[in-house]
């Protein structure tokens, strides 16, 4: 079901017990999809030692939600006026929801009057939490069960920093949270984190387009999470409990050009922030303690920020939805900022301007750009991870003035996926020699890699999945004598492996879905080291005829997972 607001409206000779048939008809749904999840709540709260009363009244409740929506249906003397509508926010099979909307609904007593009120107020961007008080009291019952846990009650409330209706990157977070909480760079304590949110109902993980090695637990460069809107309300109502000058995140919203519906959307809570904001900005210089900044913003919105004093912020999210943007000039006053995140969430790439600010930012260790038209990035030295997600690359390995190997001393990682422009991989990047993990994915126009790809000596993972039209893996390959998990998954355009493959003495995981009809070298007898290939039925037989001279190799056949998820 969609996370956004239902409107169901009502027209003349409709009566009421009409819409509460179908509401309960919902509620009855969620009924059945609850049960499981009320099993896995008191599995999760008995491990935590959560006092066993709080489990007993989810379940009492959930039994008594069957007879209350039946007895919610049977009044039928209530009919709407021709012009009426009754807006139904947010019913969804979220944990706590169908009790309280329930509550909200039960009431046939109640004058007409009241329900257009109610109505007005949901249609205006209010969300349940400020028409209701005994659902936001029940919600606030999930940090309870969160008490024993501050990671994970910080981490969701992280989530909720990011613009509602929109899926969230799981790697943003593994980013984040890395920095913040010290959790680890392979993403395994986030994932543990993100799946016990997910299994209290509290996110819901997609993964739209599954390849082979996402397999790995370690794996989450295709993950996302969708926030139900009313849970994103309260964690930035959570947030904002603190004074202002002491919260840990802000959320700002400053942009000018939005559509009526733009507006509703971000939420009351959102809107009331930014415009805290803006009267504090006009009135005393602020200097912000929040460690966390997510702000919204467009070229034309001219707004100032000379008076603030943002040194605390350790990580920054970016939205932007314009062809070009400016990054602001207060980022060069961020001493301790660790992370940069810059989303456009317009159609096409954004063209980013004032880039060569983030080089005087020396702590910065993450940027993650989305639909950005890069230009050249100017001198990062201390930066340990680079994403471009369907980002336009073709400036920012650009030969320039400075070597890429001295913009990027210390590059660790690089990610590159969905970007169509590339299709010769930038020489440049196979002199930064710090690299451990590379990963250029789903670039399919992408044709050839160059020799000096055997220059990165300190090269651990390397993934070239789904860039299909390219032709040859270059000899050179055998050169990376660290590499332990490959990738060249729906490589489509693959006919061969070089004789040099087998020179990969380290080489651990290989994966090989959709590369039927590619030949194996016989060198490859030499990877005693390799432990599994993932792969699909046809490349599986290939593999056989060497099992016998590689006893320690396991072949996993990859069965395709068909969904419509990336439509998502």
């Amino acid at each position: 079901m969609s996370s956004a607001t239902h409107i169901i409206t009502l027209t003349t000779r409709f009566q009421f017990h009409d819409v509460l048939n179908k509401i309960s008809q919902i509620l009855q749904k969620a009924r059945k999809d609850l049960s499981p999840v009320v099993q896995d709540i008191k599995q999760y709260n008995d491990h935590l030692d959560h006092p066993r009363e709080e489990i007993n009244s989810l379940i009492e409740e959930n039994d008594a939600g069957e007879s209350a929506c039946k007895c919610s249906s049977e009044n039928d003397s209530y009919v709407v006026d021709e012009n009426q509508s009754l807006i139904v926010n947010d019913v969804e099979e979220t944990l706590y929801k169908p009790r309280e909307i329930l509550e909200l609904l039960n009431h046939e007593n109640r004058p007409r009057d009241l329900w257009r009120k109610i109505g007005k107020e949901l249609a205006q961007g209010h969300s349940l939490l400020d028409s209701n008080t005994k659902l936001l009291i029940r919600l606030q019952k999930i940090f309870d069960v969160l008490e024993d846990n501050p990671t994970i009650m910080e981490c969701f409330m992280d989530i909720a920093l990011f613009p509602e209706d929109h899926r969230i990157p799981v790697a943003a977070l593994v980013d984040m949270w890395a920095e913040l909480y010290r959790l680890d760079d392979n993403g395994i304590q986030a994932m543990e984190i993100i799946n016990k949110l997910g299994i209290m109902n509290l996110a819901n993980v997609i993964i739209p387009r599954k390849n082979a090695s996402d397999t790995d637990d370690n794996n989450y460069n295709n993950h996302f999470i969708i926030l139900h809107d009313i849970l994103r309300e309260l964690g930035i109502y959570q947030s904002t409990k603190e004074p202002f000058e002491q919260r840990k995140r802000l959320i700002i919203d400053i942009n000018k050009n939005k559509s009526g519906l733009a507006e509703k959307q971000q939420g009351l809570m959102t809107c009331i922030l930014s415009k805290f904001m803006r009267l504090c900005v006009k009135r005393n210089p602020q200097q912000l303690t929040a460690r966390i900044l997510s702000v919204s913003a467009d070229e034309t919105c001219a707004f100032d920020w000379s008076q603030m004093q943002p040194a605390q912020v350790e990580v920054l999210i970016l939205n932007i939805h314009t062809k070009q943007y400016s990054l602001p000039e207060w980022i060069a006053k961020m001493s301790k900022l660790r992370v940069l995140i810059i989303t456009n969430y317009g159609f096409h790439p954004s063209k980013l301007n004032n880039i060569e600010l983030l080089g005087s930012l020396q702590n910065l260790e993450r940027i993650r750009l989305e639909r950005i038209s890069v230009p050249s990035f100017g001198t990062l030295k201390n930066l340990k991870k680079l994403s471009l997600y369907m980002c336009n690359t073709i400036l920012a390995f650009e030969k320039g003035s400075i070597l890429i190997s001295d913009a990027f001393a210390n590059l660790e990682e690089l990610n590159i996926d969905y970007c169509k422009d590339l299709v010769v991989f930038p020489t440049g990047i196979c002199d930064i020699i710090s690299l451990k993990k590379l990963n250029v994915t789903n670039c399919h126009k992408l044709f050839s890699l160059p020799q000096d790809i055997g220059k990165l000596e300190n090269l651990e993972l390397l993934s070239l999945s789904s860039c299909t039209d390219l032709e040859a893996i270059p000899t050179s390959i055998g050169k990376l004598l660290n590499l332990r998990h490959l990738d060249i998954s729906n490589c489509i355009s693959l006919s061969s492996l070089p004789e040099e493959f087998g020179n990969l003495c380290n080489l651990r995981n290989l994966y090989m879905a959709s590369c039927a009809g590619i030949e194996l070298p016989f060198s490859v007898f030499n990877l005693q080291n390799l432990k599994t290939i993932t792969c699909d039925e046809e490349t599986a037989a290939t593999w056989e005829d060497f099992q016998h001279m590689l006893p320690n190799m396991k072949i996993e056949v990859l069965h395709v997972d068909v969904n419509l998820n990336w439509l998502l």
